[in-house]
């Protein structure tokens, strides 16, 4: 073999095992492509859940916490608080003795229950044994006054 002939063989051959090689990487590339997606499938997959589960424990935490409104019960009608009236009225404006209070949902085993529904006599804030009083001129049935403060049925 002369010397070109040499040379052109060698370099298909080396062109040949650079092609066999490449086809190999190719190969070895498509592969790990494809295994290292499936291993992102199944870690972005972990990652949904674990997200889903911290959402779940962090809506359980906002269910827990409730904020109550200045509510009384009195005669199965609930009394909300009337910061309006409140300005107006003194303790001279004060009538009959209607009642008290005999449990306060704030600082009791009921605080962070949002099912919790008020029975009668019973208040959000108020203190166990606070007296209800009706106002001079006013409808019991629409304001009644306790602890400095006039409550009024929401109209």
């Amino acid at each position: 073999m002369d010397w070109y002939k040499k040379k052109h063989y060698l370099r298909a051959n080396t062109e040949s095992v650079y092609i066999t090689r490449g086809i190999n990487v190719k190969k070895f590339l498509f592969i790990a492509s494809i295994i290292l997606m499936i291993l992102l499938g199944c870690s972005n997959q972990s990652s949904l859940e674990e997200n889903n589960e911290k959402s779940k424990i962090h809506n359980d935490e906002m269910q827990s916490s409730v904020e109550w409104a200045d509510v009384i019960m009195w005669e199965d009608v609930h009394y909300y608080f009337d910061e309006a009236k409140t300005e107006e009225v003194s303790v001279q404006d004060i009538d009959k003795t209607l009642g008290k209070i005999t449990f306060r949902v704030m600082y009791s085993e009921e605080e962070n229950n949002p099912n919790y529904k008020l029975k009668n006599n019973e208040s959000t804030y108020l203190r166990e044994g606070a007296t209800i009083y009706s106002l001079i001129g006013e409808d019991s049935k629409i304001y009644i006054y306790a602890e400095s403060r006039v409550y009024k049925i929401k109209e």
